[in-house]
């Protein structure tokens, strides 16, 4: 009789271990993702610049507001703006609206404005594309290399290392507007997926 109740106190151990084993086994737990530097980086790099609209000329343009639109610092240019850079030197944006020379001209000789370590020619290494968007022929030209500035009217020539530009060339029916930025080439790379975007959206003013 002492065994069968020992044995009944055993089956009943057993079916109680069970029972806590399946309720803590049906139990939702809530995943909460890691908060690594990775997560904390891509959150912070994927935020949205705000823009600023304005007008050049008979374009409709919509920069950053980071870009500080400036005096021009020359008669030849239309426009001019300041393109900030945490890592060091500012870069440049300079628009242009009637200088002389085809298209191809003007880009190689933006291109030629830079030198090659290897001693190539630049205008063979830059990577040049067109698009046809709202009614506008762009052609975009991208190039890195040691900027080569100055040496005008007897001036001094600047020597710039690891430089690069972003330009793009923007053809309406009877004009042709330049836009050339210019600078680190650390600070280029980080603004000419927007510097690009920011051209797709130029439009005719009415």
């Amino acid at each position: 009789m002492i065994e069968k109740k020992n044995f009944v106190y055993f089956l009943t151990g057993i079916a109680a271990v069970i029972l806590v084993f399946l309720s803590f086994r049906n139990q939702q737990v809530p995943y909460t993702p890691p908060k690594d530097k990775k997560n904390v980086l891509e959150d912070k790099t994927s935020s949205t610049p705000k823009y600023n609209f304005g007008s050049i000329g008979n374009l409709i343009i919509n920069f950053p507001s980071e870009w500080i639109r400036e005096a021009p610092s020359s008669s030849m240019r239309l426009a001019q703006y300041k393109i900030p850079n945490d890592m060091g030197k500012d870069a440049e944006l300079a628009i242009f609206n009637k200088i002389g020379g085809s298209i191809e001209q003007n880009l190689f000789r933006w291109a030629n404005q830079f030198l090659q370590p290897n001693g190539d020619e630049s205008y063979k290494k830059a990577s040049i594309d067109s698009i046809f968007v709202s009614g506008l022929q762009i052609t975009f030209m991208n190039l890195s290399g040691t900027f080569v500035s100055g040496g005008m009217m007897g001036g001094a020539t600047v020597v710039n290392p690891d430089y690069a530009i972003h330009a793009a060339i923007v053809e309406l029916s009877d004009e042709v507007y330049y836009f050339k930025m210019i600078g680190p080439k650390l600070a280029i790379d980080n603004w000419k997926v927007i510097f690009r975007e920011s051209m797709i959206r130029i439009k005719i003013a009415d």
